[in-house]
């Protein structure tokens, strides 16, 4: 019996290539910093407290709540800043990054959730017409002209998880 000493035989070398396709892309309004998630967000909700009418301009915020890993941001221009809100609805401090040319409000990080992006669902391509708001916070903050979300969980101020 003999042993052979010469090198095992090897495979081909195989190219593999994966297609990440992001579930959404969105922009600020310059397109200054864009951004993708990777995954479709599991949390999508409508916010109606005293801070989110007056970032958003009108009854209320929707957002999505995205994992950090789920998200890529492109900023080459360094356009990101933050705004820290100290006196929230909810009581926790909350960081608010925007576009420092535009001054669109991208997302929120808060204090109790420092892995997850709140996102702004207005800025993703078709956000508006693919997620729909399953939670409402704040409701209790209503206007008296705009209906509830058919089916989603009515929270009068915000949950204790939040």
């Amino acid at each position: 019996m003999s042993i052979s000493s010469a090198p095992a035989p090897t495979q081909p070398e195989v190219e593999v290539k994966v297609n990440l396709q992001p579930a959404f892309t969105g922009a600020c309004l310059c397109r200054g910093i864009r951004f993708a998630l990777l995954t479709v967000p599991e949390q999508v909700g409508n916010c109606f407290c005293a801070d989110c009418q007056r970032n958003a301009g009108g009854p209320c915020q929707t957002s999505a709540i995205c994992p950090l890993p789920s998200m890529e941001v492109h900023d080459p221009g360094h356009l990101t800043r933050i705004f820290l809100v100290h006196e929230t609805g909810s009581g926790r401090p909350k960081e608010k990054h925007f576009c420092s040319a535009c001054g669109c409000t991208l997302w929120s990080v808060t204090a109790n959730r420092p892995g997850e992006r709140v996102v702004r669902v207005g800025l993703l391509e078709g956000g508006m017409q693919r997620l729909i708001p399953r939670v409402e916070l704040f409701a209790s903050r209503r206007p008296g002209w705009m209906p509830p979300v058919e089916g989603a969980i009515q929270w009068p101020t915000t949950p204790p998880s939040l």
